[in-house]
């Protein structure tokens, strides 16, 4: 099944980061996947890898870059792709990696109808299949870890393991927050707010003081032509309410038999770190690594520990027979 949907698109692969550097190998095919993107507000300059657009029904702008076992990451809610600046390019030189704007954020297009997790995990997997990528790790942050959990849940085949950082989807809202999100997540209520209150905002989201951290303060402050990002940023969080308050992934934790690392900053003032320490109780093959000092961030600001996560779960899904897959459950960088 998988290698018939794989047979009916067309992909092209891209150079690797070493081939990138060199000038050779094969060149992007802009009939397929045009270069891209200018650099607008909330994009990091500082990303190293080549960006291109897809000719799906998103335009989707994505990266792929590497050769060996595929890693792919899925950003938060109002990031993109170049939020990954401190952990993809690492990995490059050992894996192939992959990444992409989801539908609605960045640089790709809006989905016609309403934004959810289940259409999300289902462009990244329609994603994995242009880029002729049968089966691979996920790495999510914040709300890309709830469609990677997604992903996990309805298509296990597709996924060898997956890293959570911050995750959504493990927390159970109360209903006056449920309610109450109806107006907080309005876009009439959510831009002005979002616009008014970015430096505060960004100072609770990253705890930790570091060069990584501040490149990303620096990209999230750039708004020249900022109302449209904070516009689509609203537009997409108002859509995605109903998930996003609404459901978690709390039942079905038992489900999730494959390897699992959950990296979640000990200071996360909008997910709590021990949502991470119980869901892992019910994971057959789960780990928690809490970053004491770190905020909801810790792509920017623990970068080494995410890597760190990533690379556990590849070995553990590479060595899985007699392995001993209960301890340790926790750890603290």
């Amino acid at each position: 099944m998988v290698q018939a949907r794989l047979r009916e698109r067309r992909w092209l692969r891209l150079p690797s980061l070493e081939e990138q550097e060199d000038g050779v190998g094969n060149q992007a095919n802009t009939t397929h996947a045009s270069p891209a993107c200018p650099i607008h507000p909330g994009r990091l300059s500082g990303f190293p890898l080549s960006q291109y657009r897809d000719e799906d029904a998103h335009r989707t702008v994505f990266f792929d870059a590497g050769a060996g076992e595929p890693l792919v990451f899925v950003h938060g809610l109002g990031g993109n792709l170049t939020h990954w600046q401190f952990v993809a390019p690492e990995l490059a030189r050992s894996h192939r990696v992959l990444g992409l704007d989801l539908p609605g954020f960045g640089e790709s297009l809006r989905p016609d109808g309403p934004y959810s997790y289940d259409l999300m995990a289902e462009s990244v997997l329609s994603f994995m299949d242009r880029r002729g990528v049968a089966k691979a790790t996920i790495v999510g942050h914040s709300f890309g870890g709830a469609v990677a959990t997604q992903l996990a849940l309805e298509h296990p085949e597709r996924v060898r393991a997956i890293v959570l950082v911050n995750p959504a989807g493990y927390h159970r809202f109360p209903r006056w927050m449920q309610e109450g999100s109806r107006v907080v997540l309005h876009p009439a209520v959510l831009v002005p707010s979002l616009f008014g209150s970015v430096y505060w905002i960004l100072k609770n989201v990253c705890r930790a003081d570091r060069p990584e951290v501040r490149a990303f303060r620096r990209s999230a402050t750039k708004l020249r032509g900022g109302y449209k990002f904070l516009d689509d940023m609203a537009f997409a969080a108002h859509s995605l309410r109903p998930d996003l308050v609404g459901r978690h992934f709390l039942g079905r934790l038992g489900e999730l038999s494959l390897p699992v690392h959950m990296v979640w900053g000990g200071d996360d003032r909008l997910l709590p770190p021990s949502d991470g320490l119980e869901a892992v109780k019910a994971m057959p093959d789960a780990r928690v690594t809490v970053v004491p000092g770190v905020g909801h961030m810790p792509i920017f600001e623990a970068p080494e520990t995410v890597l760190a996560a990533i690379r556990d779960v590849q070995g553990r899904s590479l060595a899985r027979a007699g392995h001993n897959m209960r301890r340790p459950l926790f750890a603290v960088a």
